[in-house]
């Protein structure tokens, strides 16, 4: 059903330009990139100056309080509209700075999404051309929008947010705070109630720049689970971002090709997942059996949520050890339900999960599986669903009886379906996709059934 399509016909597929327009616009995308450039060195040139200007009339505000040049009923005030400007300064230039780096590397992904849509890489020269440079970069994710707390671009920021704090220390104790001005508490020397406010506003300043600059799907539930991945030591991919974006990329693809997803879904949710749009990612029922199960058996098996294999599958690089996968899991479940419908997740899970050693997604596990087959119908869907909770590629014949009789009984399948069932597993098995190491066959299965 399918041509092979290489990597650039997938991921960036629809982005053909003719010669003319695509040379048009890469040239008006050079010429974008390069006045983005020019605002953003002007806006970090312009802030590392302002902010020192910020600290010496916060400095000379401190002078003129120690020395008594200024009567104490003004100076006050005047502390208090200088904090609060130089805090309401701060706070512009950082989203000013932020701003000017969004539409830098914006400017940068446009290019580099042309140049690979015109057949441009520079994929094997990577160690002399950085892929996180504009220069040598083949993804348009591998530019960042925030590269780092200690680059170029955050100095600016950091520079400013620096002396506005030591503004704050110096002048905090001087702020009219009524019955709870600082001079008041018995138990904080103020001195370091205004290092304390100093710090604060360094954070709060760190937390505004950083939260100006994440990509579009990042919020706190991919933060908090950066720090679950951190504390349980299970790395997250590299790329979050992009891995997302090639996980829908995988559901234009089954669409192209003409893989319906409407007849295998309710049979992915009636054996993966029954609670599926009832839950927030989590199926709590789920991991309680399995916490039982693991209790008895000493065994971690199922209790997964189809968010949390999907998030398995798309965004863990490292598997074991399983209950701190787990984990990790949970908060990346979380993450998917805020930033994914219900409907997109479970066409994700089922384009990209495995259902057969190297082979992914529904869609070529129909091919590889059942190659003389056209279309999807229930039988196929039972048997490709059944396939996900398999790695070994056994003939489970209890489980797949089981599973069975509870769809029969639900009225997903019929016995004609059942039937057919067990000739495409013969079929399976003769052809050794399946392995079949006990005494029941397929056929033992379909009787049961003709009986019944």
């Amino acid at each position: 059903m399918e041509n092979k399509l290489d990597l650039d016909e997938r991921f960036y597929a629809g982005h053909r330009f003719d010669d003319g327009i695509g040379l048009a616009e890469f040239e008006l995308a050079a010429k974008r990139l390069d006045a983005e450039e020019k605002a953003f060195l002007w806006a970090t040139n312009t802030t590392s100056l302002l902010a020192p200007v910020i600290w010496f009339f916060g400095y000379q505000l401190h002078v003129d309080w120690t020395a008594n040049d200024v009567q104490p009923d003004v100076l006050p005030l005047i502390t208090t509209a200088f904090i609060i400007f130089s805090t309401f300064f701060s706070v512009m230039s950082i989203n000013h700075v932020a701003s000017s780096r969004r539409n830098r590397v914006f400017a940068e992904r446009k290019i580099v999404l042309l140049r690979r849509s015109m057949g441009v890489r520079y994929g094997e020269n990577s160690l002399v051309l950085p892929s996180w440079r504009l220069e040598g970069a083949d993804n348009p994710f591998g530019l960042k929008l925030f590269s780092g707390y200690f680059s170029y671009s955050s100095f600016p920021v950091f520079l400013l947010l620096s002396f506005s704090a030591l503004s704050i220390i110096l002048l905090f104790d001087n702020i009219p705070l009524g019955e709870f001005s600082p001079n008041e508490f018995e138990l904080i020397d103020p001195s370091q109630t205004a290092v304390v406010a100093g710090a604060v506003w360094f954070l709060i300043g760190t937390f505004i720049f950083r939260l100006s600059l994440r990509e579009q799907n990042e919020n706190l539930f991919l933060w908090g689970a950066r720090v679950t991945s951190f504390l349980a030591r299970i790395p997250l991919v590299s790329n979050v971002e992009y891995n997302l974006y090639r996980s829908k990329l995988e559901i234009s693809e089954a669409a192209r090709i003409g893989a319906r997803t409407d007849i295998i879904i309710p049979f992915a949710l009636s054996i993966e997942d029954q609670a599926f749009y009832s839950h927030r990612g989590i199926n709590w029922r789920g991991v309680a059996r399995a916490s039982w199960q693991f209790a008895r058996r000493r065994r971690i098996s199922g209790g997964s949520s189809i968010t949390q294999q999907c998030a398995r599958t798309n965004f863990l690089a490292k598997l074991s050890p399983a209950w701190r996968r787990k984990i990790v899991e949970f908060a990346l479940a979380r993450w998917l339900e805020s930033v994914l419908s219900k409907e997109e997740i479970i066409r994700i899970y089922l384009t990209t999960a495995r259902f057969d050693p190297g082979i992914y997604g529904f869609h070529r596990a129909h091919r590889h599986f059942f190659p003389e087959e056209p279309e999807i119908d229930r039988a196929v869907s039972f048997i490709l669903v059944e396939r996900l909770g398999n790695i070994r590629s056994l003939f489970l014949a209890e489980r797949i009886r089981q599973l069975l009789e509870r769809l029969v009984s639900e009225g997903l399948m019929s016995v004609d379906d059942v039937k057919r069932v067990g000739l495409l597993y013969e079929q399976l098995i003769n052809a050794q996709k399946i392995i079949n190491n006990t005494t029941i066959t397929p056929s033992d299965i379909v009787a049961c059934f003709a009986k019944a």
